[in-house]
């Protein structure tokens, strides 16, 4: 199981892996919903589930914590 993560900028970096269910863990720990989420207009709507994603699976990069 390798992880290397490389530095993009001050706010993001980014996380590469072989081991796909690694990214996805890593994925599901960085995700927490968001407090007051049910009361928003985009929630209600159904355009957004209330969680906050701080790691992207698609872009492969995360927010520094």
């Amino acid at each position: 199981m390798k992880l290397k993560i490389e530095k993009l900028d001050n706010v993001y970096v980014r996380i590469l892996s072989e081991d796909e269910g690694l990214l996805y863990e890593l994925s599901e720990f960085f995700t927490y919903e968001y407090p007051g989420a049910r009361f928003t207009p985009q929630y209600r709507a159904r355009l957004w589930d209330g969680k906050v994603r701080m790691y992207d699976i698609m872009r492969r990069s995360s927010w520094i914590c």
